[in-house]
C-alpha cells in the first residue's frame, strides 16, 4: 500500500510525530501490539475498519479511577487522603459524560450509577492501603512516550506515572483496576511495561529502574527490574510483531484467534470463527475519513496504551511473537500486597526520596541495577538497536484506540 493510506490522526494531547511512509512508516502502542498478538481480526477491526465498540461499565471505571488517581496529586500532598480522592469521583464522573455523553446510557437509573461509583471508591481504598500518595510527588502523570526506532517504527504509549528519585533512578507506575495474574501470565501483563520502558530508553538514554504494575482489584503490587538484554529483546519482539502486521495488511489476511476472550468481544457477531460475516475491507478514502472523525469509544482511555490481555501470536517470517514479555533472561520480578506498617507503601528496597520504609523514615534512593545504567555514550543511538532491514510501510498504522480499560 502506498503512503497516501498512511494517517496519523490529529488527537488531543502532546504533538505526535507523523507517520509519512518514508521517515516513519507506522506506529504502535501496547493496546494495539497486544490486540494483534491476542486475534489479528481484532487488530483489524480496531485499527483498519475502526468499527466503533459500545460503552462498556468496566472500561469506564478505569477510566474514571485512572483520571481521579491522576487529578489527586494536583493536591497539595497533605491533602492526598481517600475522602478527597472519593469527593473526586463524581466531578470526574461529570466531565466523561461531558466529553462523551453516550457514555450516560451505561446507567440509566441513578441507582445503578452510585451503586457503580461506590464500587470505583472500594478502588481507591485498596490504592490507599497500597501507596501513601502523602510521600510521593511524581515527576509526570499521564506522560505520552515515543520514539522512531532504527526500523523506522514510531512505538509510543501513555504512561500513568513517572517516578523519578534524586540519583535519576526511574519507576514506571501503572494503575489496573483488574485482579492481577496469576504466575503463568505475569510475563504477558509485563509485556506493556516493558514497551514503555523501551521507549523511555531509547528517548531518554536511560533504563528505568523499576516497573510497577499496581493491581487496585485485588490489592497486589507487581514489580520488575528490567535490564537491557530484556529490552533489547522487547525490541525485537516488537519489530517483529510490526512485520507480522505488515504481512497481514500486504495479504489481506487477518485470521481470527478464538478463545474465551471472543465472548467479551464486540465483534464476536462479525468474526467467522463464530459464524459471522466478515465486512469489506475500507477504501483508502474510507480510512482517511474515518481518521480525521473517529475518536476513541465512549468508556474507553483515550490514549494509545492500555493494553489488552494478550495470549500469543502468529510468529512473522524472522522473528517469534510468543504471548508474553519474558523473551530473555534477566531482570527480576516481585509482588506484594498490603502497605508498610504505619500506612507506608510497600517499597520492594527502592524508593524515592520523602517515600516512607516501615517506622517512617525516608528510605534510601538505591543504586541502579547493570541495566538501569544509561546507554553508551549517555543517549541512546537514534531509533535504538533493530534487526536487520527496515520495516514496510503497512496501510494503517495504529491509530491509538485504547483497549477495554481492565487497567
Amino acid at each position: 500500500m502506498t503512503a497516501e493510506l498512511l494517517h496519523d490522526p490529529e488527537t488531543e494531547g502532546p504533538p505526535r510525530t507523523p507517520v509519512d511512509g518514508v521517515n516513519v512508516l507506522g506506529s504502535l502502542s501496547p493496546s494495539r501490539a497486544s490486540d494483534f498478538m491476542s486475534c489479528p481480526l481484532l487488530y483489524r477491526f480496531r485499527v483498519i475498519d475502526q468499527i466503533p465498540e459500545a460503552p462498556d461499565p468496566y472500561a469506564a471505571r478505569g477510566t474514571l479511577v485512572h483520571a481521579v488517581l491522576e487529578r489527586l496529586f494536583d493536591l497539595p500532598a497533605g491533602r492526598r487522603t481517600l475522602e478527597e480522592a472519593a469527593a473526586l469521583l463524581r466531578p470526574q464522573w461529570d466531565e466523561l459524560v461531558a466529553a462523551e455523553p453516550q457514555i450516560a446510557e451505561l446507567f440509566p437509573d441513578p441507582e445503578q450509577l452510585t451503586g457503580w461509583l461506590d464500587e470505583c471508591r472500594s478502588l481507591l481504598e485498596t490504592y490507599f492501603s497500597l501507596e501513601d500518595p502523602r510521600c510521593l510527588e511524581p515527576a509526570e502523570r499521564e506522560l505520552y512516550v515515543e520514539h522512531v526506532l532504527d526500523s523506522k517504527l514510531l512505538v509510543r504509549g501513555y504512561v500513568d506515572r513517572l517516578d523519578v528519585n534524586g540519583e535519576g533512578l526511574i519507576r514506571v507506575v501503572d494503575y489496573k483496576t483488574g485482579q492481577s495474574p496469576s504466575e503463568f501470565f505475569e510475563a504477558k501483563a509485563l509485556f506493556q511495561m516493558k514497551f514503555y520502558a523501551l521507549t523511555l530508553w531509547r528517548s531518554r538514554g536511560r533504563i528505568p529502574k523499576l516497573l510497577q504494575l499496581v493491581y487496585l482489584g485485588n490489592g497486589e503490587i507487581l514489580r520488575y527490574e528490567p535490564d537491557e538484554a530484556d529490552l533489547l529483546a522487547t525490541e525485537r519482539k516488537v519489530n517483529a510483531l510490526w512485520l507480522a502486521i505488515a504481512r497481514a495488511t500486504e495479504t489481506g489476511d487477518w485470521r481470527p484467534r478464538k478463545s474465551a476472550l471472543c465472548d467479551w468481544c464486540d465483534h464476536k457477531s462479525r468474526c467467522p470463527e463464530w459464524g459471522g460475516t466478515l465486512p469489506p475491507l475500507p477504501t483508502p478514502e474510507e480510512i482517511a475519513a474515518r481518521a480525521a472523525r473517529d475518536k476513541p469509544s465512549a468508556g474507553r482511555r483515550a490514549d494509545p496504551s492500555g493494553a489488552s490481555p494478550a495470549p500469543g501470536g502468529n510468529p512473522p517470517a524472522g522473528g517469534s511473537v510468543s504471548g508474553g514479555g519474558s523473551e530473555s533472561p534477566g531482570g527480576s520480578a516481585s509482588s506484594s500486597g498490603s502497605a508498610s506498617p504505619g500506612g507506608a507503601p510497600p517499597l520492594g528496597g527502592w524508593a524515592l526520596p520523602g517515600e516512607s520504609s516501615p517506622g517512617g523514615t525516608p528510605a534510601p534512593g538505591g543504586t541502579p541495577s547493570p541495566g538501569g545504567t544509561p546507554a553508551p555514550g549517555g543517549a541512546p543511538s537514534p531509533g535504538g538497536s533493530s534487526p536487520g532491514g527496515g520495516v514496510p510501510a503497512v496501510g494503517a498504522p495504529d491509530v491509538g484506540e485504547a483497549s477495554p480499560a481492565g487497567g
